[in-house]
């Protein structure tokens, strides 16, 4: 607009000199990017990581775990107040002298198709890696018979599908006991 010669702003309120910088945080698209992307790797980290422990396991029998197959062995017993007062064992990894020995007592046990109940208290694991490289858990329960209250607990346990239960739970405890002394503890 020209008055008398004078040249005179817009009246939009609009700016004739630079243009004004843009606003704090104009870097909107970028941080949202950053977010999906962080968004994105959590479950991408969770199934590296969480998805080996929830895989099946490397043996389907117990005569898979004969001690010449196996490279390490590292045991843990725990949760012992209840079952015989003694305190935890482990964890450490046995000595090769000791692997029959810890093996011992779940080739006696036979195999069923069910647990008939809740597979009882946690009594320890087993986490095994043969000469071949496979590496599994066996996790040990035991079971006391609630109407035989002087029969000592059973031990219950799975390899790979394949369930086990009888034989004497303190039988396990008493070989991890025996061999933690030459074995080398780990955390």
């Amino acid at each position: 607009m020209h008055t008398n010669g004078q040249h005179l702003p817009p009246r939009s309120g609009g700016s004739t000199g630079p243009h004004a910088p843009p606003p704090a945080g104009g870097n909107t698209a970028r941080r949202i990017t950053l977010f999906v992307l962080g968004f994105l790797a959590v479950p991408v980290a969770l199934i590296f990581l969480v998805f080996p422990f929830l895989s099946d396991e490397p043996f389907a029998t117990v005569d898979e775990l004969a001690p010449e197959n196996i490279a390490s062995l590292r045991v843990s017993v725990v949760n012992r107040a209840e079952l015989d007062g003694g305190d935890d064992v482990g964890p450490y990894l046995a000595a090769d002298a000791d692997f029959a020995a810890l093996l011992a007592p779940l080739k006696s046990v036979p195999e069923v198709e069910q647990f008939p109940n809740a597979r009882g208290p946690w009594l320890g694991e087993y986490r095994v890696m043969t000469r071949e490289g496979r590496r599994g858990r066996v996790r040990f329960y035991w079971v006391r018979d609630p109407h035989a209250p002087d029969v000592p607990p059973r031990l219950r346990f799975q390899v790979g599908e394949r369930k086990f239960e009888g034989g004497r739970a303190d039988a396990l405890v008493k070989a991890a006991e025996a061999a933690k002394d030459r074995g080398t503890p780990t955390r």
